[in-house]
């Protein structure tokens, strides 16, 4: 079954499965969402979005020193689901998210965080 994710992973992005749910631990530059990538969608709206500001929106994003990491979780009920962030955090500037992603990896596989406890 494919998740029915709102963002494109990236190198940044794990993913674990447990318990019947799906984990994203997420990595993203300050000021981008965790849960959606705002100029990635599908309907014309969005993609006139993507289009006009996309590129400027990347390179700003690109110049930023700041990482966000986070926890999504997702369960598919058969109706559809939705995510739900269980963590969020802001990273010390110029630090890179790869050394917190694995801690929190870790940290959801040893059923840490769950959707119920949050």
């Amino acid at each position: 079954m494919q998740d029915q994710i709102s963002f494109e992973p990236n190198e940044h992005d794990v993913k674990v499965t447990r318990e019947g749910w799906h984990y994203w631990v997420r990595a993203v530059k300050s000021g981008q969402p965790l849960k959606s990538d705002v100029f990635k969608g599908g309907d014309l709206f969005d993609e006139v979005l993507n289009f006009m500001f996309g590129s400027l929106h990347q390179r700003w994003l690109d110049g930023r020193e700041t990482w966000k990491v986070g926890i999504l979780a997702y369960r598919d009920s058969g109706w559809g689901g939705r995510f739900k962030v269980l963590h969020k955090e802001l990273l010390a500037p110029g630090l890179q998210p790869d050394d917190r992603i694995a801690q929190l990896v870790n940290d959801v596989e040893a059923g840490r965080f769950h959707p119920s406890r949050s």
